[in-house]
């Protein structure tokens, strides 16, 4: 299992941060991940050092503490050479439009992501948290097409067919007893 350090804001990602603690809308755009080693001052940082891919991001959460976190399955159906995941970059726009490196992550023990065969389909869940300070005007692209649910999600929001409501539990009831 990978650990990493813990997202840092880029100088473009802090200026975004400062225009969004305005008011301006904030607006995170995707998930890159990478296979480079950056040893520099991450606040200088306008691309990944090594992109091998992009992910769309799944679901924003906003914590209510100054962070958000940011779901992203990503997969391997498009990778055809493996790679290790040594650096994660957080995009965002505002009101501009324009792009940037808002954050990055680097692995202190990075996880080994395999090429894709019809014998290793591979998911990886990143749940990333972000700060946001008191920023209130905050979204996320989602393409709703790639938006997916986990097991554990569908257990804490749904009930099960067969689930029968008691006391101290949720469930259905029939309504004619």
């Amino acid at each position: 299992m990978a650990s990493f350090n813990g997202f840092i804001l880029t100088n473009k990602g802090r200026e975004l941060l400062a225009k969004a603690v305005e008011g301006e809308q904030l607006t995170f755009t995707k998930m890159e991940v990478g296979d480079g080693t950056f040893t520099g001052d991450i606040k200088t940082l306008t691309a990944l050092v090594s992109k091998k891919d992009d992910f769309n991001i799944n679901q924003i959460t906003n914590q209510g503490n100054g962070q958000v976190v940011l779901k992203a399955i990503i997969n391997n159906q498009s990778t055809t050479t493996g790679y290790y995941i040594r650096e994660i970059g957080v995009f965002a726009h505002g009101a501009n439009n324009i792009e940037i490196l808002y954050a990055y992550n680097k692995a202190i023990e990075a996880d080994y992501f395999p090429a894709f065969n019809s014998s290793n389909a591979v998911e990886f869940e990143y749940n990333n948290i972000i700060i946001v300070d008191q920023a209130q005007n905050i979204t996320a692209v989602i393409d709703p097409s790639m938006t997916y649910i986990t097991k554990e999600e569908a257990a804490e929001k749904y009930v099960g067919k067969d689930q029968i409501a008691t006391e101290s539990g949720r469930g259905i009831t029939s309504g004619l007893d």
